[in-house]
């Protein structure tokens, strides 16, 4: 379903991500390696043979194999041991420790860097192959904190709320986000003004920022445009890498331009959003661009550096309606000695357009270091109104890098060879299970819009904030721990 403009539809339905079956293009490693003795494994066999009276007792004692998960239910038994199925319960090893013995598989430890974990990448991946909510029934096994977006943890305490059945259909939950916003009122009897930008109204609160296409190339290009016009969002690249689609791809494409290119060609009627890069030279667009485009909202890309904070309240003053700020490829400040993540970037900016009375004048579009589901509210909640995915998009298309990778315009990865429709589908199927775990948060907090939930730091627990508050006047200020 395309984005719709603001106001109800005369036919309201549903908001639906279709999704599909994208298997990965190689064989994905799984977490657990199954090392099989093969003499031990046919000794064992034999003894089984031997104490069967019959071949249905014989078909029992093949059929009751230390394993619910089916790692061992191949052809051949242990002998060709489907890995991908282990679950790391270890079951087999400690019924049979002679013959089996489970270990990290070292294809597994290699993915990703030192931000993106092991298991932020498998999941992904297996989220882009379904578009269903990963769910292994063993529980949480990671740490209890970390740094980042680790390091907040999401209030449940609405979980019985009737929202909860939200994301099974009984309960409406939106998901829809502005782009833009209207002129503040005088007073309570003057009614507003009419808006003097377009507000752009996205189904969803995610959009892609595509990197440079000399470093993904362009079918990954192509398959997040392609993904982004049929999940109604929109698309953040550089001008020169939508030169071929702005005729076809107009409503889902938003161009970066700056003073020496943004009149350099004819722009097609069916544009909703350009975006302007915010320099310290060349804070807004010139004036003549405002008027050739009357009916396009202007994005501002404001790179999150020191400083940035008095450069987005400049521009909230100014008129600005939407701003995008963007962190590098691991959410951490660009350019500082000591870089703070974006979290605490969202809550330091948040903080100022709020003391100044602007912050429902402008819509916070964040992006860099959108690693996995819970990112999305949880960067919401810090005072983002939406998120945009970079690498996260490029891990869906079984993307890999070696070292690590934190400016978009360096190092580029290794992108595979991609299929017509296959890589679109896999970022549908990634949006959708993104989405659908969105839902049961707001679901679980009892929110029925998700614009309810920006800066609503009053449903989140931030670890740091609450060591300090208990242990504090106990123990004394950590060491390392700052001013």
């Amino acid at each position: 379903m395309s984005a719709t403009a603001r106001g109800q539809p005369k036919d309201f339905h549903r908001y639906h991500i279709g999704t599909a079956e994208a298997p990965p293009l190689a064989g994905a490693p799984g977490r657990f390696s199954v090392k099989i003795s093969t003499v031990a494994f046919l000794r064992m066999a034999a003894s089984l043979v031997a104490d069967s009276r019959s071949l249905g007792d014989l078909a029992a004692n093949f059929g009751s194999r230390p394993c619910i998960y089916g790692v061992y239910d191949g052809t051949f038994g242990g002998l060709e041991a489907r890995e991908s199925l282990c679950r790391g319960c270890l079951r087999c090893m400690v019924e049979h420790p002679d013959v089996a013995r489970i270990e990290a598989d070292p294809r597994y430890k290699r993915l990703g860097d030192g931000y993106w974990r092991p298991e932020q990448v498998l999941t992904i991946w297996n989220e882009a192959a379904t578009g269903k909510i990963p769910v292994r029934g063993m529980g949480y096994g990671g740490p209890f904190k970390g740094p980042g977006f680790d390091n907040i943890w999401t209030d449940m305490s609405e979980i019985v709320r009737p929202t909860r059945d939200g994301i099974h259909g009984r309960e409406y939950i939106s998901t829809a986000v502005d782009l833009g916003s209207e002129p503040m009122p005088l007073g309570p009897e003057v009614a507003p003004l009419e808006p003097s930008e377009p507000i752009v109204t996205l189904p969803l609160p995610i959009v892609f920022r595509a990197l440079p296409r000399r470093v993904i190339g362009s079918p990954a290009l192509e398959a997040m445009a392609e993904a982004a016009g049929t999940a109604g969002t929109l698309i953040f690249l550089g001008v020169g890498d939508c030169d071929e689609w702005l005729g076809r791809r107009a409503p889902e494409l938003v161009p970066l331009v700056n003073g020496q290119n943004w009149s350099s060609r004819a722009w097609p009627s069916g544009i909703r959003v350009m975006e302007w890069d915010v320099t310290r030279e060349a804070l807004l667009p010139p004036l003549e661009a405002t008027y050739l485009l009357p009916k396009v909202l202007w994005s501002f890309r404001v790179r999150m550096e020191p400083g940035f904070e008095d450069r987005v309240v400049e521009l909230a003053r100014r008129g600005a309606t939407c701003i995008r700020l963007e962190a590098d490829l691991h959410g951490s400040e660009w350019g500082a000695a000591r870089p703070r993540h974006l979290t605490e970037l969202l809550r330091s900016v948040h903080r100022r357009l709020v003391a100044g009375a602007l912050r429902d004048r402008v819509t916070l579009i964040a992006g860099g270091g959108i690693a996995a589901a819970e990112h999305v509210p949880k960067a919401i909640l810090c005072g983002a109104d939406l998120v945009s995915i970079d690498a996260a998009a490029l891990v869906a298309l079984q993307t890999e890098w070696q070292g690590e990778w934190r400016d978009p315009g360096q190092d580029g990865p290794a992108v595979p060879r991609l299929p017509a429709g296959w890589a679109a589908q896999r970022l549908l199927n990634l949006l959708c299970a993104w989405r659908d775990q969105l839902l049961e948060i707001l679901g679980a907090m009892g929110l029925r819009d998700v614009r309810r939930l920006r800066g609503e730091v009053g449903r989140a627990m931030f670890a740091d904030e609450l060591e300090r508050e208990v242990f504090e006047p106990l123990f004394g200020r950590k060491r390392g721990s700052g001013g």
